[in-house]
């Protein structure tokens, strides 16, 4: 809990700061409190839409948390957002994205 309240801190005087509103993302996540590190997630998003990181991460917590459809389309959202970004983090989050629908479909299938 205490880099929870560490990084709530640091945000509040660095909203932009991307690294921390993620790493608060997982930290809430790890600490259970699935609603409020969705909530972080998408605030991550509306400031940095290119994160691919935090497209990423939202779709998998949606799929723990049995919203498999509202993964698909946050990481359908990802893909656009990441189609005109280059290099090494975006070329990853897309490739990790596509296959999470394709292992998404392919559940949905059997």
């Amino acid at each position: 809990m205490e880099r929870i309240a560490t990084l709530r801190a640091w945000l509040a005087e660095k909203p932009d700061d991307r690294f921390a509103a993620y790493a608060l993302a997982l930290e809430l996540e790890k600490a259970g409190d699935l609603v409020a590190a969705e909530i972080q997630l998408r605030r991550l998003l509306e400031r940095h839409p290119g994160s691919g990181a935090g497209h990423l991460r939202l779709g998998r917590l949606l799929v723990a948390m049995g919203r498999a459809p509202e993964a698909e389309i946050a990481w359908r959202a990802g893909l656009v957002a990441l189609a005109g970004v280059a290099g090494t983090e975006a070329k990853r989050s897309i490739a990790e994205i596509e296959g999470d629908l394709r292992a998404l479909e392919e559940d949905s299938n059997s």
